[in-house]
């Protein structure tokens, strides 16, 4: 069954306007916190990552982009939630790790 371009168009519409109120929201509820919903998402996956990640490789592996999440990381590191460790091979690369005190503030705000 194909899909009228005009009701697909609007079924998008839809669903961008409830995605921009739900993450409004979402975001002000975190804001007390400290958090915001790529905070929160970013510690999810570094947490649940079986390998060592960098910023490039985490903002490939989320759809993000780079500077976003430069940005984010740069604002957990400062918080204590994340920790990052110089490559021994290139200097110019970090490895990031979520902090106990990142596990600790991710539980919470998840509860």
């Amino acid at each position: 069954m194909k899909i009228p371009s005009q009701m697909l168009g609007a079924g998008v519409q839809c669903l961008s306007i409830a995605y921009q109120q739900l993450a409004a929201r979402l975001n002000r509820q975190l804001e007390p916190l400290d958090l915001n919903m790529t905070q929160i998402s970013l510690l999810t996956h570094l947490i649940r990552a079986d390998r060592e990640e960098t910023v490039l490789s985490l903002s490939q592996a989320m759809q993000m982009n780079q500077p976003m999440v430069t940005k984010a990381v740069q604002a957990m590191e400062a918080r204590g939630w994340i920790d990052k460790k110089k490559s021994v091979a290139d200097a110019r690369v970090s490895f990031l790790k979520v902090t106990k005190a990142g596990q600790a503030h991710l539980q919470s705000a998840q509860q």
